[in-house]
């Protein structure tokens, strides 16, 4: 409260010394007018402050939010893992592909009969880059 009120006061004062300063008539209204407007802004400032705090007791804004990006990273993630195993199928190559996100972008076709095909096969899909990773690795001999 005393710092509103040493506020107040320097705003009457710093008022009053612009309208001596000034020396035309013919502006002496419309600097008035100003000096009313800031003496009034400084006045209401405690105001204002209150309901900047009101704002803070009552959120409009709901905080409880649910994050779904790893959720949704699985769902691209098994989309394209289905994208390429169709891939190989329209080819008549068989094997099951795993996907690892991240760069490198990995994708391991696993149990193929034909590992260099199907590598050729993913790669023209997926395209080049220096960001994806393709390996093929044949039929395990349970070993």
């Amino acid at each position: 409260m005393n710092e509103w009120a040493f506020t107040l006061c320097m705003a009457c004062v710093l008022a009053g010394g612009l309208e001596l300063l000034m020396p035309r008539k013919e502006y002496e209204k419309s600097i008035k007018v100003v000096v009313a407007l800031y003496i009034l802004v400084t006045v209401l400032q405690p105001v204002r402050v209150a309901f900047s705090d009101w704002d803070s007791l009552w959120p409009s804004e709901q905080t409880d939010t649910v994050d779904f990006s790893g959720y949704r990273a699985r769902l691209e993630q098994q989309a394209l893992e289905e994208q390429l195993e169709q891939a190989l199928a329209a080819q008549g190559l068989d094997g099951q592909i795993q996907v690892e996100t991240g760069p490198p972008l990995t994708v391991t076709a696993r149990g193929c009969t034909e590992p260099e095909r199907a590598e050729t096969a993913l790669r023209q899909v997926l395209g080049e880059g220096e960001e994806i990773e393709i390996k093929a690795e044949g039929p395990s001999n349970g070993t």
